[in-house]
């Protein structure tokens, strides 16, 4: 993560912080998912489902479009967040 000074951030140290969690999510999504799927079809091996394919240009795709749809929810709370003063939001408090 990218440490926030003490004053004003910059907007683009904001967004890249948020990015981070966003991917990171994304890709662990992906990789429980997937375990899940395998052990579903060791489960049921006894009813004729033997076979386990990784679609992974679906899986690509979806990653992608994950991670997008979670950048665009945190730029408005960014922007915020880059328009605060640090320090007057610590004395209201």
């Amino acid at each position: 993560m990218i440490a926030i000074r003490s004053g004003s951030p910059q907007p683009g140290t904001v967004s890249r912080s948020a990015a981070q969690p966003v991917t990171i999510v994304a890709v662990l999504g992906l990789l429980i998912g997937v375990f899940f799927g395998w052990a579903l079809v060791l489960a049921m091996k006894d009813q004729g489902i033997a076979v386990f394919s990784i679609p992974v240009v679906s899986l690509i795709v979806v990653v992608v479009l994950a991670a997008l749809a979670g950048l665009l929810a945190a730029i408005p709370p960014s922007r915020r967040a880059a328009k605060l003063n640090i320090l007057k939001a610590i004395v209201s408090e």
